[in-house]
């Protein structure tokens, strides 16, 4: 390569097998998911916020016992997660808004209000809400980016704009070796 410029794209899997492992294992609600996300936050300095989201949601529902406080921080970040959505999807500013777009009962918003402006669900109606939220992604997020071609974790392109496929496993495995260790 010579002096051009070269298109990278950082994931935190190593390749797409990673991911579906990881995505079965989400959909499972095994632990193990918990894991290989956290894994995954060590590899780059930001995780997609779907899984952040999804992994702040598994904390929570696969930790004993459950309180009242850590239940509704994740149903928090889930409802944070939502309005951010709607708002960079269409401008929307207020989580009512977002909730109807995006196929966010309203109980669900309702249960954010009650969690820090009113009185603390009780720990079904919080279990209820992580169950929704994890449903949710695993809609919006695991079951979409799943159909998408996610690849290796680093891809390179050459002067051309042209992806070097040999470079992409070596490049996987790579990151994958020095994350690692």
């Amino acid at each position: 390569m010579s002096g051009g410029k070269v298109g990278l794209s950082v994931t935190p899997w190593t390749c797409q097998a990673e991911w579906q492992v990881v995505r079965d294992l989400v959909m499972a609600r095994d632990s193990q998911a918990v894991k290989f996300i956290q894994v995954w936050g060590a590899r780059v300095g930001r995780l997609p916020a779907g899984v952040e989201t999804t992994h702040s949601l598994l904390v929570a529902i696969t930790t004993t016992p459950h309180t009242p406080l850590s239940l509704a921080t994740a149903v928090n970040r889930f409802l944070n997660h939502v309005s951010h959505l709607a708002m960079n999807m269409w401008g929307l500013s207020k989580l009512h808004d977002a909730g109807a777009r995006l196929a966010v009962p309203e109980w669900l918003v309702e249960l954010r209000h009650e969690t820090t402006h009113g009185q603390m669900p009780g720990l079904t109606v919080l279990r209820g809400a992580v169950q929704f939220g994890l449903a949710w992604l695993d809609t919006h997020y695991w079951e979409e980016e799943g159909r998408g071609e996610l690849g290796c974790g680093m891809v390179s392109r050459d002067n051309n704009d042209n992806t070097r496929e040999e470079d992409i496993s070596m490049a996987c495995y790579n990151i994958s070796c020095r994350s690692e260790s």
